[in-house]
């Protein structure tokens, strides 16, 4: 997996064409997101957020994924703990993900740059995981990280074109979690992948599947869009 820091938007398209080893739709989206928080002169304008910080919206990161990248992503979740990320890792697809910064109120895009070998079905999967920002002291925050990483319920969401949704609920060891249920296990688990998510490609080719994920008592997708939505171009 490589990540890049870049500058960059919102291309809702699927991709025409690539430039430079990335799909085209992916550097335009790029270029429109720069221009939409830069200066009249060209230097990036600076938006303060909700938080009060001041941050640079202007900029994004570019991910690009092998298939079955899931270690790599798992890893970098725990070693890296944020506020509940749901991050799309293919299985027999590469993806290449464009992601916004926290306060740009944008979802992930995807491009499939590696499609599956034998010309079937896409297999993806969620990597997601505990926030590690509840609570008001460094203290309560780290308590609530280790119970959350032992009795988080996790959501999935698949959106298709047509409007037709699939819903999948898992515990921290990706465990079907029915109503009622209430998972506690002994040891946190701080960076969970999803069971399999199977896209018909060619069925959908040329429109938008939208995925997913977050955990129950968060603040939901719209908590963090930027890490919890990914629009996958098809």
């Amino acid at each position: 997996m490589s990540i890049t820091g870049l500058r960059g938007s919102v291309g809702i398209q699927s991709p025409s064409g690539r430039a430079g080893g990335l799909p085209r739709a992916l550097l335009d989206a790029q270029a429109a997101q720069r221009k939409l928080h830069e200066n009249a002169d060209g230097t990036p304008r600076l938006t303060r957020i909700s938080d009060g910080r001041e941050l640079d919206l202007g900029k994004t990161t570019v991910a690009e994924l092998a298939p079955r990248a899931f270690s790599e992503v798992l890893n970098g979740m725990k070693e890296r703990p944020d506020a509940g990320r749901a991050l799309v890792v293919g299985d027999n697809v590469g993806l290449t993900v464009l992601r916004y910064g926290y306060g740009a109120h944008k979802a992930m895009e995807a491009w499939v740059t590696s499609p599956p070998k034998d010309g079937g079905k896409m297999v993806l999967n969620v990597a997601i995981g505990p926030s590690c920002h509840a609570g008001n002291t460094p203290g309560e925050k780290a308590k609530n990280y280790e119970l959350f990483g032992k009795t988080n319920v996790y959501n999935v969401e698949v959106q298709y074109p047509d409007g037709t949704v699939e819903r999948m609920k898992f515990d921290v060891n990706a465990n079907e979690v029915k109503p009622g249920d209430k998972p506690a296990y002994e040891r946190p688990v701080y960076a969970t992948l999803s069971p399999d998510i199977v896209i018909d490609a060619a069925k959908w080719a040329g429109k938008n599947v939208v995925i997913r994920g977050w955990a129950d008592g968060s603040a939901g997708v719209h908590g963090y869009l930027e890490r919890r939505e990914t629009i996958l171009h098809l």
